[in-house]
């Protein structure tokens, strides 16, 4: 998992202004002469290697977990081949032997630009896991839903869950552990003494949730990003599917059809109600949706409110899973069917996976939207409330430049007296 650091800012900007020279001397290679065009072409080369550094390498500076401007997959994706395509050129344009050799044309220029760009975003939308229980195999589905074996995890692998780092985690039904499988399908154990892990989920801290069918009593465990394994909140017989809110509040469904609810203290209580449930997922509006054995899906508003979303998609209905674009998936145990609902309420067979698939997960997995921001004046002062872990930031006008405000938590209080009038906002 990448963190940001001095040093990941400084490669970061690095790699922009190596960007910028490796453009300048594609354009305008004519201009200069002798030593200044090759020193602008040995900047080049540098920057191919600092790119597949930064992108590929231990520090990445530009990703979700810890870059500046925080891109994701596809921007991370894009920026690296549009740079990549700008070193090379620039490279070639510096390194000329000879000042009279022409130089690429800006059409050729674009079009290996556009093409960079293009391929990236064919290469790198959200991309479908499923885990087959009786394959022993974690698949993956593209956008086109094609299915591939992506990895093989011994002894029924059953919840999946991508953290912040993006290796996909493994509910290791069989072996009773936590498997954990990088981008390139390798394997290794993250954590033992998980007995018949099933739904699995992280928390905005990287801790990992997961639903244990241990016996005599089912229980809910808590691990560490260090691999320590502690039971979190009560007994609950049999859980099952689990999710996670943008509050961290742990949603767990079991056999008996109540889901839980769980604080980030540990108080449970019980949110709903649906027969048969299995699979949870959460939308980005913080909506609960719920899988029942029955071949029907419920949504479940935060405020508990119940309403069919989808029925008779056969029995057997398990795992759900949002995308980034809204829709929402479903496996089906019995018959193989990924079902795929857009966000206009369409259904469609999305892809069939042999050997029962259970749980889905997608990456880059979404997040919560930010919701809206209650005010309560009292005297000079206003106190603002909001759900879920967003950072509040303020500006002192509408057009004015917005800043985080470091470590403010809700209920955050602000005096209207010392700052004068102030806007503020929500953010990831």
């Amino acid at each position: 998992m990448s963190t940001r650091t001095a040093l990941t800012d400084f490669l970061t900007y690095a790699w922009i202004g190596l960007c910028l020279a490796s453009l300048v001397i594609t354009i305008c290679s004519s201009c200069y002469r002798g030593w200044i065009r090759f020193g602008f072409g040995l900047l080049s080369m540098f920057g191919v290697a600092l790119s597949l550094f930064l992108i590929f390498g231990p520090v990445v500076a530009f990703g979700e977990s810890g870059g500046p401007f925080q891109l994701d997959s596809l921007g991370l994706n894009g920026a690296g081949a549009i740079g990549l395509t700008l070193f090379v050129l620039g490279a070639r344009c510096g390194l000329r032997r000879k000042t009279g050799e022409p130089k690429p044309p800006p059409l050729v220029i674009f079009l290996f630009l556009g093409f960079s760009w293009v391929a990236t975003m064919q290469t790198h939308a959200d991309t479908l896991y499923v885990s087959s229980v009786n394959s022993n195999k974690v698949y993956v589905i593209s956008s086109t839903g094609t299915v591939t074996p992506f990895a093989t995890i011994n002894l029924l692998p059953e919840g999946l869950a991508f953290g912040t780092n993006g290796v996909l985690y493994v509910g290791n039904d069989g072996a009773n552990r936590i498997s954990r499988a990088s981008a390139s399908g390798a394997v290794s154990t993250f954590a033992t003494n998980v007995v018949q892990p099933y739904g699995l989920g992280f928390d905005s801290k990287a801790n990992l949730y997961a639903a244990s069918q241990s016996t005599p009593a089912g229980r809910i465990r808590k691990i560490t990003p260090q691999g320590v394994v502690t039971n979190f909140g009560p007994i609950i017989t049999a859980p099952y599917g689990l999710a996670v809110d943008a509050a961290d509040s742990i949603y767990v469904s079991n056999n008996n059809g109540s889901i839980y609810k769980i604080t980030p203290e540990g108080v449970s209580t019980t949110f709903a109600f649906v027969n048969g449930a299995t699979g949870l997922a959460f939308d980005k509006k913080g909506n609960l949706f719920v899988a029942a054995l029955s071949g029907a899906i419920f949504e479940i508003t935060p405020a508990g409110i119940i309403s069919s979303f989808k029925m008779a998609l056969g029995t057997s209905l398990v795992g759900l899973a949002f995308d980034n674009d809204g829709n929402l998936y479903a496996a089906n145990y019995a018959s193989g069917a990924i079902y795929k609902t857009s966000p206009d309420g369409a259904l469609t067979t999305f892809a069939t996976v042999p050997g029962n698939p259970s749980f889905v997960a997608v990456y880059p997995p979404p997040k919560f939207e930010p919701g809206p921001i209650s005010i309560a004046h009292a005297g000079d002062e206003v106190v603002l409330s909001w759900m879920g872990n967003f950072i509040l930031q303020s500006a002192p006008g509408l057009s004015g430049q917005f800043s985080d405000l470091l470590g403010a938590t809700s209920p955050h209080t602000n005096s209207i007296s010392s700052t004068g009038m102030r806007f503020f906002r929500l953010r990831n």
